[in-house]
């Protein structure tokens, strides 16, 4: 997961689920004094169930890039809507993380 705003890089986070992800990106960010409110998220993997929607909403991320897919997808896009979190789906074969 990547976290930009104002047209800089804040930060980048990787792991083994998206909830390890985006808490390294958001925890790096903070440790460099970035404010997170107003920030642009982006993701290679779909996100299965809303936790990591809800801490993307918490920190103050006001729009993101995420491929689509998951079971819980609907759930996953009426979250961001209703939290009026702009976000673009990408079609799932544009996931990248071994198409799995």
């Amino acid at each position: 997961v990547s976290i930009v705003k104002d047209g800089s890089l804040l930060a980048v986070g990787g792991g083994p689920s998206t909830v390890d992800a985006i808490a390294t990106a958001f925890g790096r960010a903070k440790t460099c004094g970035h404010d997170l409110v107003g920030s642009v998220f982006a993701a290679d993997a779909f996100f299965p169930f809303t936790d990591v929607p809800e801490i993307i909403a918490r920190a103050g991320c006001t729009h993101g890039i995420v491929p689509k897919g998951g079971k819980n997808f609907q759930l996953v896009e009426e979250f961001f809507a209703q939290k009026k979190i702009k976000v673009l789906f990408l079609p799932e074969e544009h996931r990248g993380f071994c198409r799995h």
